[in-house]
């Protein structure tokens, strides 16, 4: 869903004031949800696992079962990661994937594939990942305008 609504920002930019901002919100919400993957895959996952609820306690999986850790909950962080990103960019889309998120986080629970607290976790480190990607990006905004004039020479939004 997320992926859909980063789509539908970068190509649904107008030439003028409003382009920039937009495909600037997709840069940041792409750079987050990267810093929340590798937290997760690389870093956190390589030194903890914990095993999913379906494997300690009695659920009708509604899901798949995943073999990965539980803690954090990497769709959790990404997801949150990408609402973190568009936000500071577009208020009111940011808004709707924050509440997409936490959604999507209670279904991982309701599932029985991610413990609450796997949930809370991944959605602290998509906030934090987004948060850091975003101050950067601030900071050094000719990086990411570089990249969409490229973008937008090659017609792609």
């Amino acid at each position: 869903m997320a992926s859909l609504v980063m789509f539908g920002l970068w190509f649904s930019s107008k030439v003028g004031d409003s382009s920039g901002i937009n495909q600037m919100a997709v840069l940041n919400a792409i750079g987050a949800l990267a810093i929340a993957n590798m937290m997760v895959d690389w870093l956190i996952n390589s030194f903890y696992f914990r095993p999913r609820p379906f494997i300690n306690h009695e659920v009708n999986l509604l899901f798949y079962e995943p073999t990965d850790s539980s803690f954090p909950s990497n769709p959790a962080a990404v997801s949150f990661a990408v609402a973190t990103g568009i936000f500071y960019w577009n208020k009111p889309i940011g808004i709707i994937l924050y509440c997409l998120a936490v959604i999507f986080s209670i279904s991982r629970v309701y599932g029985g594939v991610s413990y609450p607290f796997d949930a809370f976790g991944g959605a602290m480190l998509g906030v934090t990942s987004g948060a850091v990607v975003t101050v950067a990006i601030v900071k050094f905004q000719t990086i990411p305008q570089f990249v969409i004039k490229i973008a937008r020479s090659l017609h792609l939004g």
